[in-house]
């Protein structure tokens, strides 16, 4: 309920509110691990992104990756983070991360748009 919670403020732009609603939501999770954890951690990433706080959304990508080291938009947090960092080939690698991942096939269109900006 928080995550959705969380992700309908980052929808209004209620960047702030959208991290308060992912952090409970992590705190009621507790171990850090899993599928579930990684998405929060990935909204939370993108939260951080939005509020113009690369350092806390790569933070929250990297983690999001150790959670379930399948979940491609980690990787894809963690490039757009990595980006705004200024940290072009960290950037580069975590989208070569991305592509060797099953499924990640789904994100493909995200990984053109973030070549664009490049």
């Amino acid at each position: 309920a928080l995550r959705i919670e969380g992700n309908e403020c980052l929808g209004k732009g209620n960047v702030v509110d959208a991290i308060q609603k992912y952090t409970a939501a992590m705190s009621i999770l507790g171990d850090g691990s899993g599928t579930e954890c990684a998405v929060l951690l990935g909204n939370l990433s993108a939260a951080h992104l939005a509020h113009g706080d690369a350092k806390k959304a790569l933070q929250a990508a990297e983690a999001s990756a150790e959670a379930d080291r399948f979940y491609a938009k980690a990787y894809f947090r963690q490039a757009k983070a990595l980006l705004a960092l200024e940290k072009y080939c960290g950037a580069i690698n975590a989208i070569r991360v991305l592509m060797i991942i099953p499924g990640s096939h789904r994100t493909g269109n995200d990984v053109q748009d973030f070549l664009e900006e490049a």
